[in-house]
């Protein structure tokens, strides 16, 4: 009963049961007729009618009309993906919308760690001190970085006195500013996916890494410059675009990758622990 043609007889009727004749005891097919349409009468008018029965207060989107969260759930899923689905239809003047955006997002030319930062930061999830609170952490809302303003995204990322000097420092004041400019996470990420691959991949290693500079400097203390971050960020962004498979570290360091020896030539791999052992026996026997 969706198709409403008469609304002045929708907003008098209360129940049900006033759609039914009194006297047959059955669907009242003129009412029906005048509300809604000729599809909806047959098929509302095929419903048996049990007039024995009281009326009940049911879940519509329930098969045995029973409420639960799950169903809840569901049903607040179905309705967002069917706004979005109405969005990506109509053409919001995004160039990646739905399933795309997403799939962009896991084929970025960057190790794994840095996608899923990325698709954190897109569903704006990432655990700001301001997010934190609205969820009923108790926590204060100060900046982990300048220690001066609230800490949510926008201010992380692109406000902060700290965060500003890393930008410069890399010389993208340019995409600082359109990135703040583009008002929600996921325009920030639609923004950055529309770079050039090398500044694209320097933006987002410079996000990613003061992520992990704010968690280190809360949790640990550690306390590097922005420049020495934005440093880090151009040299990995560097290294990367040259070994894509090297992978990258949070420290500014890569540890060498065991490598078969060359024909000829013996590799012995030693156990930490046996050190003192090896020293002693060269001390003794002057080779090992």
């Amino acid at each position: 009963m969706y198709t409403k043609l008469n609304f002045l007889y929708l907003n008098e009727l209360k129940k049900v049961d006033e759609l039914i004749d009194p006297i047959t005891e059955h669907w009242d097919i003129s009412l029906l007729q005048q509300i809604f349409t000729e599809e909806d009468v047959q098929m509302n008018g095929s419903i048996p009618v049990h007039q024995e029965m009281d009326d009940v207060v049911g879940w519509h989107f329930d098969a045995k009309g029973q409420f639960s969260v799950k169903s809840a759930y569901k049903v607040q899923r179905n309705c967002e993906f069917r706004e979005q689905k109405c969005l990506n239809r109509a053409g919001t003047g995004s160039s990646t919308g739905g399933a795309d955006f997403w799939n962009k997002i896991w084929k970025l030319e960057c190790p794994p760690k840095v996608k899923h930062f990325l698709w954190r930061m897109s569903h704006n999830t990432l655990a700001v001190k301001r997010m934190l609170k609205r969820r009923g952490v108790k926590t204060d809302t100060l900046c982990s970085m300048c220690n001066r303003l609230d800490e949510d995204g926008a201010h992380l990322f692109f406000k902060c006195k700290e965060a500003k000097t890393a930008w410069r420092e890399l010389n993208l004041e340019r995409i600082r500013c359109a990135l703040l400019e583009a008002g929600s996470a996921r325009g920030v990420m639609e923004t950055i996916l529309r770079l050039q691959e090398e500044e694209q991949l320097t933006v987002i290693l410079l996000l990613w890494m003061w992520w992990d500079e704010r968690n280190k400097r809360r949790e640990n203390g550690r306390n590097r410059t922005p420049a020495e971050v934005a440093y880090m960020a151009a040299a990995h962004a560097e290294n990367y675009m040259k070994k894509p498979e090297g992978g990258l570290l949070s420290d500014n360091c890569q540890i060498p990758r065991w490598k078969k020896p060359s024909d000829g030539c013996f590799k012995l791999n030693s156990y930490s622990l046996m050190e003192p052992f090896i020293k002693r026996a060269r001390m003794a026997d002057g080779a090992m």
